[in-house]
């Protein structure tokens, strides 16, 4: 009903709006004015007057729906935030399986370690408890022992060194004669001298490093030349010679004499 009003108030208001205009060029107002009042009073009737029960209806939808709408909105919302609740949760999970792989895969590489480790431990246990065998001592091979005059001769020259000032003959009494000796040393010349019963021999003329020179008498002949270098071993005779009848030059005056035992040559 107030559609059907406000329908006609809107037709008589454009009517009267014409009529108007008419009654304005025909100098005729009335007619035009009355229809225009009517029409404006019909629009304002329509206004006051309760909406239909169909449009009420059609409001209530209307409202509805967008209240549904803010409803699905926010189960939608609520829908998605659960979603990633359990998204989350699932990610969440598949980290700590993911972990928990890891770490069952470490503790089982430190055990198999750990397992190696203690083989490896063991056998070096076991291979230190292994008693060594001793070893069958080599008996050192004994060197052949010298003879007495040989230690005696070497020891006698050490604490009677045929150098400057020593006096290897006997003077007065017989401390030298048949004291085993030991001399080394260059062979200088080679001389006939009085030898053992007062025979003459020839005596090899030895010059050792400190340039004292001794007559040798050797027990048989010498292939030696001079300037080679000779090894003595026996007694001294006790004989002492003077440097001048040796014709060499002497550290001393009178020199000892040695009756050679065992020679050698080099």
């Amino acid at each position: 009903m107030t559609l059907l009003v406000f329908g006609i108030s809107l037709l008589g208001m454009l009517t009267g709006v014409v009529l108007l205009i008419l009654g304005l060029i025909k100098k005729k107002k009335l007619k035009g004015g009355i229809v225009l009042a009517v029409s404006v009073l019909l629009f304002f009737i329509s206004f006051m007057m309760p909406a239909p029960e169909g449009s009420k209806e059609k409001v209530e939808v209307a409202s509805k729906t967008e209240e549904e709408l803010n409803k699905e909105k926010a189960a939608s919302e609520v829908k998605k935030e659960e979603e990633n609740i359990v998204k989350e949760e699932e990610q969440r999970k598949a980290k700590e399986a993911e972990d928990k792989a890891l770490a069952e895969k470490k503790a089982k590489e430190e055990a198999v370690l750990k397992e190696e480790q203690a083989s490896k431990d063991k056998k070096e246990e076991e291979k230190s408890k292994v008693v060594e065998q001793p070893k069958e001592k080599t008996k050192p091979v004994s060197e052949p022992q010298k003879p007495l005059y040989v230690t005696e001769g070497e020891k006698n020259a050490e604490l009677y060194p045929a150098k400057p000032g020593a006096m290897l003959y006997d003077k007065t009494s017989s401390k030298f004669k048949g004291m085993n000796y030991y001399l080394k040393g260059e062979l200088v010349s080679v001389k006939k001298l009085e030898g053992l019963f007062g025979n003459m021999e020839d005596a090899l003329l030895i010059k050792n490093e400190h340039g004292y020179v001794m007559p040798v008498f050797t027990p048989h002949e010498i292939d030696a030349s001079n300037g080679d270098i000779l090894e003595f071993w026996g007694p001294l005779s006790g004989d002492g010679y003077a440097a001048s009848d040796l014709g060499v030059n002497n550290v001393v005056g009178m020199t000892g004499a040695m009756n050679a035992t065992e020679i050698e040559v080099h």
